[in-house]
């Protein structure tokens, strides 16, 4: 029903006033309502409309409400069984799988005699419209395969398609420095056969880093799907680093024996922009239009019913509720807040996160965390030792590095635990000694540590002067190192030792294939770098570190540098054949 532009009843002194027009003032009211329905909550289910399996032909839907696409509020005022077999829609031997959907319906109530009618008119007229409902099935195929509009919020390639399987990779178009970003890999089946398809791609991310900060993320999946149409979906999280680049790439390779397969690219614009201000943003530049061509249909999907076919009917086989959409509401803020206060809502912070924030934070602001590194030794006793003798351990590399470094130890010792029936371990740092009442037959030593500030190691001395119960000690040894924070020389310290080294010396491409160049940092935080071939007709390199292969073979010479140090630099060679 045509409602935009709205028009309402002008009124005036005189007026004559006909069921036209009050079934304008209807139409108007209705109208913005729906109007406001549809902008502000969309479609789905505001509360209820459970749906349960009661038996193979029968579900129960429960009392609830919804909004459709076209705002008009659906109201289900009490739980109803149905049977399936009895439900608009439903097709014994179509479908394997039908959607349970929900739709707004009226009808004309309570005749009354007409008074005031007009020549050929009805004698007889319903008084009112009794809004209400109607419960219909649908394929869940035609569902799936109706039509949804690119969303320019999205860059996505398809990986490759087969006459059973189709693969996409999809990632939004613009990154947020500083923040988390999802690459999907959406996998769809399109015959019934079984068979299943191997993944093997690297993809290599100049601006971007995994969990385990590397810029190359492997993907390795094996997808089996049963039926044509199942679809199944991958998530993989980055993290984008805050570079000054606008935009960068994000190049696909395929590996092992899929390498026949083509190389792909994606582009990537990068912002300092929040998410919620880029949601916003797309949201926002839909106009009426899009909702009015590209809306969604007049129903609400509620379930989908998985169907069973024997050889006198066809049976429910189970329920599925994860395809209805819900429309969250001011009411429930408070206790959606509740609910929310049980999981975990913490920002995952990335060591290049912590190294960011130490370089944009003053001296005098910062919080420095330590490095940690532990592990075992054992110092050997000679027999029946004299008391107060000294023993010693070799000398251990604590892998800390050169520097102060604190190490405690602590002796490994097993006591009786409740009524003797079993044996509790424990580690004692400190004097031992004290302990000798709660476990006379421990040990009773005292240690000492001496730590090597420039050769990064240390030794532990063990003086035992107590009852000798053993020929070997077990130690546990902790030890930590807080960052140097001398702000007037840790920039010449970075300059002085740092280097950098490449991750690959050299790599061998076809001509024209894509590589993008992985650097690391030794002693120094990581910069912008500064890529160039040495040679001309060498290829091509983006800011961003992706090179492009020449189309005549040979080998070519990359020279990478830190922008802000350009003596220190490093090489890398393109193989093209």
């Amino acid at each position: 029903m045509q409602t935009l532009p709205f028009e309402k009843n002008r009124y005036y002194y005189g007026k004559m006033l006909t069921s036209g027009d009050f079934q304008a003032e209807q139409k108007y009211i209705n109208g913005k309502r729906n109007f406001l329905n549809s902008m502000l909550l969309g479609n789905g289910v505001l509360c209820g409309l459970g749906v349960l399996n009661l038996d193979d032909l029968s579900i129960l839907v429960e009392s609830g409400a919804a909004i459709d696409s076209e705002g008009r509020e659906i109201i289900v005022d009490k739980s109803v069984v149905k049977k399936v077999y009895a439900l608009p829609g439903f097709q014994k031997e179509d479908t394997d799988c039908f959607s349970l959907c929900l739709r707004y319906h009226e009808e004309e109530t309570q005749p009354v005699y007409a008074v005031n009618r007009k020549e050929g008119q009805n004698e007889y007229e319903n008084n009112r419209i009794k809004e209400g409902y109607e419960l219909f099935l649908i394929d869940k195929r035609i569902l799936d395969r109706q039509f949804h509009l690119d969303s320019e919020f999205f860059v996505e390639t398809e990986l490759f398609s087969t006459k059973d399987y189709r693969v996409v990779l999809r990632l939004p178009a613009i990154g947020c420095k500083g923040r988390k970003l999802r690459i999907s890999i959406e996998s769809e089946k399109k015959s019934n056969a079984r068979k299943s398809v191997e993944l093997a791609y690297d993809l290599q991310m100049p601006v971007f880093l995994t969990r385990e900060m590397n810029h190359c993320l492997e993907i390795r999946e094996r997808i089996e799907l049963s039926k044509s149409g199942e679809k199944e979906r991958k998530d993989y999280w980055v993290f984008c680093s805050q570079s000054e680049l606008k935009e960068s790439s994000v190049l696909i390779l395929p590996v092992g024996q899929k390498r026949e397969r083509k190389e792909l690219e994606l582009k990537v614009r990068l912002t300092r922009d929040e998410p919620e201000e880029l949601i916003r943003r797309e949201l926002g530049k839909m106009g009426l239009e899009f909702h009015e061509n590209f809306g969604e249909d007049s129903f609400v999907r509620l379930a989908d019913l998985y169907m069973r076919h024997t050889d006198t009917a066809c049976v429910i086989r189970y329920v599925d509720e994860s395809v209805r959409s819900y429309i969250p509401l001011p009411s429930g803020e408070a206790q959606r807040n509740l609910y929310m206060s049980y999981y975990d809502n913490g920002e995952w912070t990335t060591p290049v996160q912590e190294k960011e924030v130490l370089a944009e934070t003053p001296s005098e602001e910062r919080v420095f965390f330590p490095e940690v590194s532990c592990g075992t030794l054992e110092i050997p006793l000679a027999e029946n030792m004299r008391k107060g003798a000294i023993c010693y351990s070799s000398e251990i590399v604590h892998g800390l590095g050169p520097g102060n470094v604190c190490v405690i130890t602590g002796l490994d010792e097993t006591e009786e635990g409740v009524g003797n029936l079993r044996k509790v371990p424990a580690v004692i740092y400190g004097d031992a000694g004290l302990f000798a009442e709660k476990n006379p037959n421990g040990t009773s030593v005292e240690t000492a540590v001496k730590v090597w500030k420039d050769r990064g190691s240390f030794q532990v001395a063990a003086q035992v002067y107590g009852e000798q119960n053993t020929v070997l000690l077990t130690m546990h040894w902790i030890a930590w190192k807080y960052p140097q924070v001398n702000k007037e020389t840790e920039d010449d310290i970075e300059k002085k030792q740092g280097w950098i080294a490449p991750a690959e010396a050299a790599v061998n491409l076809k001509p024209g294939g894509r590589h993008f160049f992985r650097v690391n940092f030794h002693n120094m935080q990581p910069c912008t770098l500064k890529y160039e071939v040495t040679e001309e007709h060498g290829g091509k390199i983006k800011e961003d570190g992706t090179y492009t292969a020449p189309r005549r073979t040979g080998v070519y010479e990359v020279k990478i540098s830190c922008e802000e140090y350009p003596e220190i630099c490093t090489y890398v060679y393109a193989v093209v054949v």
